[in-house]
């Protein structure tokens, strides 16, 4: 269990990388994300990193999740966005 949650955040690592990269050249990036992989993205020590790098996609895309999954993660964005906003 421990070796997916590293797995999951080393390819939010990796997603931040090339997001890091597409700014500079203008490519648009989705983030898609199975409901398995989320639940260990939504955890308290990891979330800020998945919000930061859903949060500079320009589409998220939550499959086989619970719509709890998806509501939380609408919340999170959201609350994120209008920090970010002010």
């Amino acid at each position: 269990m421990q070796a997916l949650k590293a797995s999951v955040v080393h390819q939010m690592n990796e997603g931040k990388a090339l997001l890091t990269a597409s700014s500079e050249t203008s490519e648009a990036l989705a983030l898609i994300i199975d409901g398995k992989s989320l639940t260990y993205a939504i955890e308290d020590d990891v979330k800020n990193l998945f919000l930061e790098l859903a949060i500079g996609c320009a589409s998220v895309i939550c499959c086989r999740s619970s719509p709890k999954q998806k509501a939380l993660v609408s919340y999170y964005v959201l609350s994120t966005y209008v920090l970010y906003s002010l």
